[in-house]
């Protein structure tokens, strides 16, 4: 089993951007776990994005919406 951290976006509309994704990526290599980032879009519902140790920021980026339906 792995430990799950799950962090929440406080931003409003818009996707996680390089700054934070990087700072998941650091969490789960340091601490050997999986970090589970939500957010929320108005009118969409909830997203997330899940980082496990030794992902890069280009895989993490790779499952992002591209867009979001209403």
């Amino acid at each position: 089993m792995k430990l799950v951290k799950e962090y929440l976006h406080d931003g409003n509309w818009i996707t996680p951007d390089d700054k934070e994704i990087k700072e998941c990526i650091e969490i789960a290599n340091k601490e050997n776990c999986i970090v589970r980032l939500r957010w929320f879009v108005r009118y969409s519902g909830w997203y997330k994005l899940e980082v496990a140790k030794g992902m890069t920021l280009e895989e993490c980026k790779s499952q992002l919406p591209t867009c979001y339906p209403v």
